[in-house]
């Protein structure tokens, strides 16, 4: 059975709770720039399908009956309730939808994509996110088979290839190396480390592109050459070697205590070197429109990680 619709209308509520407020005809058709007759025939109108007298009228102005008083404490929450429908209605038209495939490279993924989704998914819940983890040529190869609508990776030495192969990226990021050392090494204690004083010590490389490539470079930039004792693929390795005393490293994401899986501890330093910050972009087909909603976590991706710096 359809439901018969209310003869009252919200603008009858809405003119009703002005003359209330008011106190006055003449001050509540000036308030709402509408003529007296046209504002008193609109309250006679709702006193006579609501049957019930709204006003006492007197030399003085208007005053609420009883009955008036409990009309409009129900008006007003009707017309709270049209305001709050109107702006929720002008929400979700202008809400993000549908899904993002985006890459990652693996630490990116694991040390500062995992903000990034909580804040975006809570900015907005309508959108699904389907996270694939790859190295760098993996990304590149999804991306341009369309597997992807965006990548997350690490931009080092990447500008010609991005340009040879169509791509074109924005820097979310700079994080700059820092230093691990074991607890007992004869400068733990001490603020900074030029990379040139650790020349004759074991040093512990972490060995996946394209960080082993940037991390080799700074030693070029000294014109030293590291004395590479162990390789890993895994920060947890590099950390829990440090720790133990097997050399030093040089890495880029620190974690948030330094202490390698096992529970070990190692000290965590900043070089003295003028080296160039590791760059973490977003990288996208130079020539594909993107939508609104990739935009939208470019933009949040790089606002959140300007705003919560990568380093402790």
């Amino acid at each position: 059975m359809t439901p018969t619709p209310p003869s009252i209308t919200l603008r009858q509520l809405a003119y009703f709770a002005v003359v209330a407020e008011e106190g006055s005809l003449t001050a509540a058709a000036e308030r709402i720039h509408l003529s007296q007759s046209a504002l008193s025939t609109a309250v006679s109108e709702l006193e006579r399908q609501l049957d019930v007298q709204l006003f006492i009228r007197h030399a003085r102005g208007l005053s609420l009956t009883r009955d008036g008083e409990r009309v409009l404490a129900e008006a007003r929450a009707l017309l709270g309730d049209a305001d709050a429908l109107q702006r929720n209605a002008g929400r979700l038209q202008h809400e993000l939808t549908g899904s993002i495939v985006v890459g990652c490279y693996p630490t990116i993924l694991s040390s500062l994509l995992p903000r990034v989704i909580a804040e975006f998914t809570t900015q907005h819940p309508r959108i699904s996110l389907d996270i694939k983890e790859g190295h760098q040529d993996d990304l590149l190869t999804w991306l341009s088979t369309g597997r992807l609508d965006l990548a997350i990776a690490y931009d080092y030495h990447l500008d010609r290839e991005l340009a040879d192969r169509g791509f074109s990226s924005t820097v979310l990021a700079r994080i700059p190396p820092y230093l691990l050392l074991p607890p007992d090494h004869r400068f733990a204690g001490r603020d900074t480390v030029g990379l040139a004083e650790l020349i004759d010590d074991p040093m512990i490389l972490l060995d996946t592109p394209p960080s082993a490539d940037y991390f080799r470079s700074l030693f070029t930039r000294t014109g030293t050459e590291p004395n590479v004792a162990f390789r890993s693929s895994s920060y947890d390795s590099v950390r829990g070697l440090v720790a133990h005393g097997l050399g030093y490293s040089i890495l880029t994401q620190r974690a948030p205590h330094p202490v390698a899986a096992d529970g070990a501890p190692y000290v965590a330093l900043d070089l003295a070197d003028d080296f160039p910050a590791l760059e973490v972009a977003a990288i996208v087909p130079a020539g594909r429109r993107l939508s609104r909603r990739v935009r939208a976590f470019i933009d949040s991706a790089a606002q959140d990680l300007t705003l919560n710096p990568t380093r402790d």
